[in-house]
């Protein structure tokens, strides 16, 4: 009972409302999935970026619940590295939207035996994504604090304009 539970709680929400493929019937048979990416300390000189899936329904430990999709080293990553393995996850993710095994691979090469239900009717779907804001920044291309003129969604402090400068605590700022 807990995906329906998730679901209704879910249920306003534009993300339910206007996803396709969400049907109220289905909700006792799709798992919402989690992304989570972050960077940490590698060596003295490098850091680890990592990708782990959840479920937003699961329960236990941390260890038991959160799946490593990738972890890769940020000094062998280029500008395009992080959108290579986000197509490759959203096609994963596309996979278990679908419920069925895949017809092609991530880079649209023919695959044998497509069509074929998965997990006994179970489907998931990514409804989530977690991490800092440098993660969110190279995600979706957000601004970085410190390299935008207008840095603060809820005022116009800028890290730029030197008459917004976040730095101003002052009454006209």
């Amino acid at each position: 009972g807990g995906l329906q539970q998730f679901w209704d709680s879910m249920r306003d929400t534009s993300f339910v409302r206007r996803h396709p493929f969400l049907p109220e019937s289905e909700w006792s048979r799709i798992i919402p999935i989690g992304l989570h990416g972050d960077g940490g300390a590698f060596n003295d000189n490098d850091n680890l970026i990592s990708l782990a899936w959840n479920s937003l329904t699961a329960t236990g430990t941390t260890a038991d619940t959160r799946f490593l999709f990738t972890g890769i080293k940020k000094s062998e990553m280029s500008a395009g590295s992080l959108d290579v393995l986000m197509r490759m996850f959203g096609w994963s993710m596309n996979v278990l939207l679908s419920g069925e095994t895949p017809l092609s691979d991530w880079r649209g090469v023919d695959l044998d035996g497509g069509g074929v239900q998965l997990a006994g009717g179970f489907r998931g779907v990514l409804a989530q994504t977690r991490g800092d804001w440098e993660w969110y920044c190279a995600l979706f291309y957000f601004p970085r604090w410190d390299d935008a003129d207008i840095m603060c969604p809820y005022c116009r402090a800028s890290s730029v304009d030197r008459a917004r400068a976040w730095t101003d605590f002052g009454p006209e700022a």
